[in-house]
């Protein structure tokens, strides 16, 4: 193999500052996290094959494995294979876990995993919100849905659906 044709190697890892870990147990009164992960129907991880479950296997231990170094306890988790997003029962159980006070917060590994659709992504932030649960991303951090006088992800997420809907 050619100097110029050598194979790169990529890794990327992101785990929580002690900054992360003090404001969550310092500003929570709810300790108790939901760990959701979703891993699509691609060609290589096709729902039901041994690749795609080790998969979605180690997404939910890494999840898991994030959120108990925040100092959160796992009450629930759901993983699911899933082409487009969140399934609409996924979803129904992590907002009845949110609305019952359950949960203060979901962690995920990006918000991409929530909906391939931004604007679907946006309302269940939103709703989240509304309930009270914080969201961290392993990708994105800590999402700030209603900051106010900062950027936030849900801003980031709102212009992306305003440049989806010019395209059209």
């Amino acid at each position: 193999m050619s100097r110029n044709k050598q194979p790169i190697i990529r890794a990327y890892a992101r785990v929580a500052t002690r900054e992360q870990i003090k404001g969550i147990s310092e500003h929570a009164e709810n300790c108790n996290a939901y760990v959701y992960a979703r891993v699509g129907g691609g060609s290589s991880s096709l729902p039901g094959t041994d690749i795609a479950r080790i998969t979605l296997e180690a997404q939910c231990d890494r999840l898991r494995e994030c959120a108990e170094s925040m100092g959160l306890k796992v009450v629930e988790k759901e993983a699911e294979f899933a082409r487009i997003g969140i399934s609409e029962s996924s979803m129904q159980k992590m907002l009845k876990a949110a609305e019952s006070g359950m949960i203060g917060t979901l962690v995920i590994a990006g918000c991409n995993r929530l909906h391939r659709n931004s604007e679907k992504a946006i309302d269940l932030l939103s709703e989240l919100d509304h309930y009270g649960v914080r969201i961290y991303s392993q990708q994105e951090g800590w999402v700030n849905v209603s900051d106010e006088g900062q950027p936030s992800m849900l801003q980031f997420l709102q212009m992306m659906r305003s440049i989806d809907r010019k395209v059209r």
